[in-house]
Order: C-alpha cells, then structure tokens, then sequence
C-alpha cells in the first residue's frame, strides 16, 4: 500500500540514530526531508529541536547543533506554507482536515468514545484489531520507561502517542498512524533476541502469515480507507 508512512518511518528511524550519535547536520537534513514527508514530522521536530539545544546549552560541537536546530522544522514548514498557497489561507492544511476529514485534536475524547464503542458492541476485525494495537502501544510505552530507552526515543514515542490518541476522526486508520513510533517495539525486540532462535523464529513466522492474511482482508474486503 502506497502510504507515506514507510518513507517517514524510515527517515525518523535514521534523524534518531543521527541524532543519538551526534551526527547533527546528517540529523537535521534527514529531519527536513521527513517533514516533506508527512505531517506528523511534528512529533520528530521537536526531539531534534531540544537536542541540539541541550548541546548548545553545553557548548558542545560547536556550530552544528545551531544548524540542526534550523535544518529541522525547514521541511515541515515548507509543506505547511505550500498548502496554504493552494488553499489561499495561511491555515491552509489544517483547515483541510477539519472540514475535509473532520480530524481535529480533542485530546483523546473521540479515539476514547470509539474504543469504548468497539470493545462493547460487535465489531469489525479491522476495528478490532486497531483498539488492540493502541492498547499494545500504550503498554509498550510503559515498558519503554521502564527500561530507561534514551530519552530521545521516548519523547518521539510519547509525541506520536499524543498526536495519534488526541485527533478526533479516522479511528480505523490510527493504527497505520502509529507505524513510524518503531522505538514502541524494542521492549519486544529485545525480548525475542533473548528468546532463543526457535521462539524468536516461531513468533516471526506466526505475525508474518497474520499480517499477510490481514494485508489481503484490507486489500479486498475492507471498503475504507486502512
């Protein structure tokens, strides 16, 4: 399926691994791109953004974090401005989710109500399975704290976390939303590298023939959008 989402997971997965390895020009120029990416840069700007400050609170490597610091929301920015010029108003993007999608952030009032609404009455396997994967999100997050991930990784998760939970409108696809939040998955991660091949290769096997069986379900069953 041909979502953004790939590319932008991918292009935060490799601004974090920069970002921890203080490699801030690489980390401010792949946060660019991920803004022309999708929107939801906005929970990766300000990770970049309060790193490079850190860094330059400490006067540690020179010049670069100031221009990682400015690299970073450039991209993000430019769609923003972009959008704005097409629409002929300056809250251009934001005016076409709200009436164009309804989506619009209550701070988790209606993704509460849609839950709420899906675990009570019968649903659809695609719903089902969403309200399983924010519910898995959140307890990853946890599990994220506990072990102490840097706190870049957190704060990116914790961002997505809130952007997602928090907007009103396209429950069904909140799922899809949360794919680039990978840091969510290295409590997992590191629990099957510490399982042993057999039960790591068990386990793999196992949610690639679900995933390959929901992938179809989605492709030629469900009518809306995933």
């Amino acid at each position: 399926m041909a979502y953004s989402e790939t590319l932008f997971t991918a292009l935060a997965a490799w601004t974090l691994y920069a970002l921890l390895r203080r490699h801030w020009l690489t980390a401010g120029v792949l946060c660019l791109f991920a803004g022309l990416t999708r929107p939801t840069a906005s929970s990766l700007i300000p990770v970049v953004g309060l790193a490079a400050l850190l860094a330059v609170v400490r006067r540690r490597d020179g010049w670069r974090p100031w221009v990682a610091m400015m690299l970073a929301p450039a991209g993000w920015l430019a769609y923003l401005a972009w959008v704005g010029v097409q629409t002929g108003r300056p809250d251009g993007w934001f005016h076409i989710q709200s009436a164009g999608w309804r989506s619009h952030f209550d701070f988790g009032v209606d993704t509460f109500r849609r839950g709420r609404e899906v675990l009570a009455v019968s649903a659809t396997p695609q719903m089902l399975v969403v309200s399983l994967v924010l519910l898995l999100a959140l307890m990853f997050f946890v599990l994220s704290v506990i072990d102490r991930q840097p706190w870049e990784l957190l704060l990116f998760s914790g961002l997505m976390l809130v952007t997602t939970l928090g907007a009103a409108g396209y429950y069904h696809s909140k799922a899809r939303f949360l794919v680039p939040a990978f840091a969510l998955l290295l409590p997992a991660a590191v629990g099957l590298a510490r399982a042993g091949r057999a039960r790591a290769v068990t386990v793999l096997v196992a949610l690639t023939a679900f995933s390959t069986y929901f992938g179809g379900y989605l492709l030629l069953i469900w009518t809306r959008s995933p």
